[in-house]
């Protein structure tokens, strides 16, 4: 199922948390994470624009074996190889979705792998520059490569790209 779908079947903002599998974890996105935060467990939920979907998505995950571990938690209603649908026996949240949604903040991964985190708010522009400015390696560029680098993001900031 690709983001688009996930995103699209998330606005409908169920009673029940939509599951998939990827890779050796369960992962729940936007409305389904937040029900599983605040019906199931508490996890630390990240949020992060995909390119599919050209739109932040907040997502959780968590090993696929864990699941049966927290099932007084919840009830089964379907589970096939790639997905699972569960409802919580209690659903107690402490703020609204959008709420919940706009307190986190955005992660983005670096070209190491690692997450950093961008301040609220940050728009697309925004985002595109500060990763270019964290993933250039000035030490290893030339004086030519640092000024064309720099008129790039000149060129990003002013909107002529």
């Amino acid at each position: 199922m690709t983001k688009q779908e996930i995103l699209e079947r998330e606005d409908a903002q169920s009673t029940t948390i939509h599951l998939y599998k990827e890779g050796i974890f369960w992962k729940a996105y936007e409305y389904s994470a937040y029900r599983f935060v605040f019906g199931i467990l508490k996890c630390k939920p990240k949020k992060q624009r995909f390119k599919e979907t050209s739109t932040e998505m907040i997502h959780i995950g968590f090993p696929l074996t864990s699941l049966d571990t927290h099932q007084d938690s919840f009830r089964l209603i379907s589970k096939d190889e790639n997905t699972c649908t569960i409802e919580p026996v209690d659903f107690l949240p402490q703020m609204t979705f959008e709420e919940w949604k706009n307190s986190i903040e955005t992660t983005i991964s670096n070209n190491k792998g690692a997450n950093l985190m961008l301040p609220k708010g940050t728009s697309p522009t925004d985002e595109y520059i500060i990763n270019k400015v964290r993933s250039f390696n000035i030490e290893s560029k030339t004086p030519m490569d640092c000024m064309m680098f720099l008129v790039d993001l000149k060129k990003k900031i002013n909107g002529e790209v």
